[in-house]
């Protein structure tokens, strides 16, 4: 069998990946023993190749909320929790994204754009978000004289106060506390 430099061996395997694709190049050198070489760089590559796509997953996510762009901003949450190279922490990016669609929503004219960001928001508080993003939403009702909408997102960040991680102080549950029942009396009125 002949000795080929690491670096002749890297080459052909970048050469050989990016034609045929990591599952071809697989198959095609699992038969020689000469190219196990080419398939280790292969795979290699391939995992420094996802890891630079982590970067680029995080930064296609910041850049959707700094731009305050709702669809980059689903489609960048949903490649980033489609992916399991990266190991990302999805709750943390989830809470992130309902905050800033929340944020987006306030900030929009009302209409289609700011019902569907709610929506949207509505739809997936529930899988992801703490109690922090619950009040967020709350609040957002509030702001827009939506009562009802507001009490149930203020009892639904109550009820995840017992799981809250960092725990919430009892000056932010007595807020919480007092915004329900501003709400209720409102409401009885």
């Amino acid at each position: 069998m002949p000795i080929v430099s690491r670096k002749t061996a890297v080459s052909a395997a970048e050469r050989e990946c990016r034609f045929y694709g990591l599952g071809e190049a697989r198959r095609m050198f699992a038969g020689s023993s000469r190219w196990l070489t080419s398939l280790a760089a292969c795979l290699a590559l391939t995992g420094s190749a996802a890891a630079a796509d982590c970067g680029a997953l995080i930064a296609a996510f910041r850049s959707a909320i700094d731009d305050k762009a709702f669809v980059r901003l689903k489609d960048a949450m949903a490649a980033i929790a489609d992916d399991s190279a990266c190991n990302f922490d999805i709750d943390a990016y989830r809470i992130q994204e309902i905050n800033s669609v929340i944020d987006m929503a306030d900030t929009a004219p009302p209409g289609d754009a700011q019902k569907q960001m709610i929506e949207f928001v509505d739809g997936i508080i529930e899988i992801g978000g703490d109690w922090r993003s619950a009040e967020r939403l709350g609040d957002y009702y509030a702001r827009h004289s939506e009562s009802q909408e507001a009490l149930n997102a203020y009892e639904t960040a109550i009820s995840r106060l017992s799981r809250a991680a960092p725990p919430a102080s009892q000056a932010e549950r007595k807020e919480l506390d007092r915004r329900v029942e501003q709400l209720r009396k409102g409401a009885s009125d």
